[in-house]
């Protein structure tokens, strides 16, 4: 989760509920029915995350992100 963040240069603070339901369900699903450790490829290629206001005005206070 940590390098997933990092990437996105995020805390998980910024994100929605939903987002960190997004991402406990794809830990969730490689792990327990693939049977892989979660890749970071994998996660790219399944979801697109965005920023969740879309002016730069809230970028310098650590706006949200919305997965």
């Amino acid at each position: 989760v940590w390098g997933l963040l990092f990437f996105y240069g995020l805390w998980l603070h910024n994100l929605t509920p939903e987002g960190i339901l997004h991402i406990a369900t794809f830990i969730t699903l490689c792990e327990a029915f693939l049977g892989i450790s979660p890749h970071f490829m994998i996660w790219r290629w399944v979801f697109q995350v965005v920023p969740s206001f879309p002016s730069d005005a809230f970028s310098l206070m650590g706006g949200g992100a919305q997965i």
